[in-house]
């Protein structure tokens, strides 16, 4: 849970950042760590889709499901 609210803290900060810089708003950050690669995807304002992966895991396919459930998640909501 904590590393989860700190990823949406990252976030939003780079949101803030990426609207000073005109560059449109942030849609998915992706964090390395060691032993774990944080995936996170906007689903909409208030919603921000979490994904932990182990470092030999398949970050294409983990982005392909993420968009896809993205997707699924915002109509339900």
């Amino acid at each position: 849970a904590t590393l989860g609210a700190e990823l949406g803290r990252a976030f939003g900060d780079l949101a803030n950042t990426s609207d000073e810089l005109g560059a449109g708003g942030a849609a998915e950050l992706m964090l390395r760590l060691e032993r774990l690669t944080l995936m996170g995807s906007r689903i909409d304002e208030e919603i921000l889709l979490i994904l932990g992966l182990s470092p030999d895991g398949n970050i294409g396919k983990a982005r392909y499901l993420m968009r896809r459930e993205g997707g699924a998640i915002r109509r339900e909501i």
